[in-house]
């Protein structure tokens, strides 16, 4: 049946123009393909014209093969499953035809393929029926998914429509783009879906440089990303571990200690609250001690509660600042630090100056640098909680402005509330009035 169409298709191929019979073979019978501008160039064609040969090509082979042919494709492709191999079908065409040169053989083979409507995929044969799945597919792992975009694969196998796709789940998953990260798939590839599927894998609690050394991340960006991911959460200063797994959730060292002290009855010993504290969640007891120190809570006696003033001992803003420029507008002034440009906050800022500037008690603001216009808001913050009084955030971008380098120091001079100045302060000289000594902030 075949023989007469591949005497047929010899007749053609051997009076293809030159060109043509360049397309036919650098283009469409192997793989490694020359580009049509290359192919164009060495004919003196434009790219749009070798296109339209090769769709010509293409029409003149197809119209070689006939009703006969056709139903000889049809059969064939009977044989073949959804997705098969190149190599499956290149054995039935050389049963079918053993006697033709093997470059006609190609050229039959490649009218088959598009009349029997599969098209040659790196290597496999895919019937462009299969195609019309990749979106429904892709519908049942987004019903499937979680929020980190993760799916099991055995329940998306479950689901597909119809039994026989369910043995092409490898070329679905590689069609719809699905991703594959310790034993789960996922929709897309993101640092979440990674941390989690990781933590899933692992089927305990794990800290986060261990997670980030699985997922190939840095500490800071995974950090970031597992305190955003909603089924994750943190039990201890070091863990993390799965909702579902019913840990208790670790909120931090003076929330831990705000719920120990209502639990028990608004007043609880120091002792056995440090001691609870520290070992329930891997903390050290003396940074347990440290924040049961701070304005937020008051103790005596070997009894600690909440404390019942709103703000704490307030001196007068000349005692904390470091001096008063010609304005007579006082300044604070701090050594800048290489850690500020990485995205560090100022601590060991005085409380009378948060105040001074509108800083809410036990809340934060923002600050606006008036002789920076344009430049990034300050943020002031002020929590009886803190151990290292209040804090001054995102400042790298104000000091990068001012082409301040570290061994420098800065000036934050105090405008009104809600603005103030930052500028280059020409030595310590300055800090050392009023306190006799240089605030040195440190990292949070």
């Amino acid at each position: 049946m075949l023989d007469l169409i591949a005497e047929h298709l010899a007749t053609v191929v051997d009076e293809l123009p030159p060109v043509e019979r360049t397309i036919l073979d650098e283009r469409m019978l192997i793989n490694h393909r020359r580009t049509l501008e290359d192919i164009g160039q060495e004919y003196g064609l434009t790219r749009e014209r070798v296109r339209q040969k090769q769709s010509d090509l293409r029409r003149k082979i197809a119209s070689c093969i006939g009703p006969t042919g056709r139903r000889a494709a049809s059969q064939i492709a009977e044989d073949l499953d959804l997705i098969d191999t190149y190599g499956k079908f290149e054995r039935s065409v050389r049963r079918a035809v053993p006697h033709a040169e093997e470059r006609i053989r190609r050229v039959l083979m490649l009218v088959l393929i598009d009349v029997a409507d599969f098209k040659l995929i790196d290597g496999k044969l895919v019937c462009n029926r299969a195609f019309t799945y990749v979106k429904p597919v892709k519908k049942l792992a987004r019903g499937l998914a979680d929020s980190c975009g993760l799916f099991d694969q055995d329940e998306l196998i479950s689901a597909f429509p119809e039994q026989e796709l369910r043995h092409h789940f490898m070329w679905f998953q590689q069609e719809c783009g699905f991703h594959e990260m310790f034993g789960l798939l996922a929709l897309r590839d993101t640092r979440k879906a990674k941390l989690k599927a990781a933590l899933v894998s692992l089927g305990r609690p794990a800290t986060r440089p261990e997670l980030a050394e699985m997922c190939g991340l840095t500490n800071k960006i995974a950090s970031a990303a597992l305190s955003s991911i909603p089924e994750i959460v943190r039990i201890s200063r070091t863990q993390w571990a799965l909702k579902d797994w019913g840990l208790r959730e670790y909120k931090g060292i003076v929330e831990e200690i705000v719920d120990y002290i209502s639990k028990e009855g608004g007043i609880a010993s120091v002792e056995p609250l440090i001691e609870d504290i520290a070992q329930r969640f891997d903390v050290k007891k003396w940074s347990v001690r440290a924040y049961m120190q701070t304005p937020k809570f008051q103790m005596v006696d070997g009894r600690i509660r909440l404390a019942d003033q709103v703000s704490p001992t307030m001196r007068t803003l000349a005692d904390v600042v470091h001096g008063f420029d010609d304005k007579g507008r006082a300044y604070w002034t701090f050594p800048v630090l290489e850690r500020y440009f990485r995205g560090y906050s100022i601590v060991g800022v005085p409380f009378e100056i948060a105040a001074s500037l509108g800083c809410p008690v036990d809340d934060a603001t923002t600050l606006r640098i008036h002789n920076l216009p344009g430049c990034r808001d300050l943020t002031i913050q002020w929590y009886l909680s803190s151990t290292t009084k209040a804090s001054i955030g995102f400042v790298r971008d104000a000091l990068t402005r001012l082409n301040l380098t570290t061994q420098q120091f800065a000036r934050l001079t105090l405008v009104q509330q809600g603005v103030v100045e930052l500028n280059w302060h020409p030595s310590s000289t300055g800090a050392e009035t009023n306190t006799g000594k240089v605030h040195a902030p440190t990292s949070v």
